[in-house]
């Protein structure tokens, strides 16, 4: 009986495994000895004692355990990588849903303010209509103005050239200057053309 104690504290003392009877070891964890070549196999502990004969508890070759970290680590990582990489298509869609929402609300403004100016209006009724047209162009100067994103679209460019003219146009002739109709023709034009293309 002493031996067979000595026998099982060994395995737990030495913090690898332990043995147990036919009957009572897991299926996951008792293997046949045949199974598993002799080379790869770590033989924590085997003996006979009074319940009669005994399995030897494999618990696979280092080799193995090694190349199971290593697969994990190479999940992980590909994980991580696909999890970056749907984040940043996802950031890129909403810059240029940001983009388009952003480019017609400035249209829009901006064609209210022209129709403003060709109907007569006078100036503080055409002010008043232009609060959104200025709201929308700082808007859209401070995000998308240079942006690689914004100069990939195609009605970038026409947005672009529209408040140029109206801001060369303003610098030339005074805040208070009223719109030639030559210069509403062709802002609207380039308007027009940055719509057809959003």
């Amino acid at each position: 009986m002493l031996s067979l104690s000595l026998a099982l504290l060994i395995p737990l003392l030495t913090g690898h495994a332990h043995t147990t009877s036919t009957n009572a070891c897991p299926p996951l964890l008792a293997t046949h000895s045949r199974n598993v070549p002799r080379g790869r196999q770590e033989f924590l502990s085997g003996f006979r004692g009074h319940s009669g004969n005994h399995r030897i508890v494999t618990v696979g070759s280092r080799a193995q355990r090694g190349n199971g970290r290593v697969e994990r680590r190479r999940l992980f990582t590909t994980l991580g990588l696909v999890s970056g990489l749907m984040a940043g298509r996802t950031k890129m869609a909403r810059a240029e849903d940001d983009y388009d929402t952003t480019t017609r609300d400035l249209i829009k403004s901006i064609r209210s303010t022209l129709e403003a100016e060709e109907e007569g209006k006078s100036l503080p009724e055409v002010r008043k209509v232009g609060v959104d047209a200025a709201k929308y162009s700082k808007e859209w100067i401070s995000k998308f103005y240079g942006s690689s994103i914004s100069r990939s679209k195609p009605s970038y460019e026409s947005v672009a050239k529209a408040l140029s003219e109206l801001g060369n146009f303003y610098k030339q002739n005074g805040p208070q200057a009223r719109l030639s109709k030559e210069v509403i023709d062709n802002i609207r034009e380039r308007l027009d053309s940055a719509d057809d293309a959003l």
